[in-house]
C-alpha cells in the first residue's frame, strides 16, 4: 500500500450530534477538509452556533465540501459569511462498488 500522505481524523460518536463539540474539533485540531451532509452544515450556520464559530474559528479548514445531497443555498451563504473556505457541493450519482454498471452483466462474478 501506498501512502498517499493524508490523514484521516474520525470522531467516535454514539449517540446525538454536537455542534458545539465539531465547532471544538475544527478550532484544536489541525484539520484541513470538512466533507459532511448538509444535515451537518444546517446547524452549523445557526445564529448561536455561528457566534460559538465566529469565537473558536478552525484553524486549518481550506476546503468544505457538501456531500449527499443538495445544500440549501442559503446555508450556503451563512457559511461563507462564517468561514474562509467556500463551502462546495459534491453531488455523486452513482455509487462506484467495482461492479459493472450494466445490470445484466452483475449475474456474472468479477474476477479477483
Amino acid at each position: 500500500m501506498q501512502n498517499c500522505g493524508a490523514t484521516l481524523f474520525v470522531v467516535d460518536i454514539r449517540g446525538a450530534f454536537s455542534v458545539k463539540n465539531t465547532i471544538q474539533y475544527l478550532h484544536d485540531y489541525p484539520i484541513t477538509t470538512l466533507c459532511a451532509t448538509p444535515t451537518i452544515y444546517r446547524p452549523l450556520v445557526l445564529p448561536d452556533s455561528a457566534k460559538e464559530l465566529r469565537a473558536h474559528p478552525p484553524k486549518c479548514l481550506e476546503h468544505c465540501v457538501g456531500a449527499g445531497e443538495p445544500l440549501n443555498p442559503e446555508v450556503i451563504r451563512q457559511w461563507k459569511q462564517l468561514s474562509d473556505p467556500r463551502l462546495r457541493q459534491f453531488l455523486c450519482v452513482e455509487i462506484s462498488t467495482g461492479f459493472p454498471s450494466d445490470m445484466a452483466q452483475w449475474e456474472n462474478p468479477l474476477p479477483v
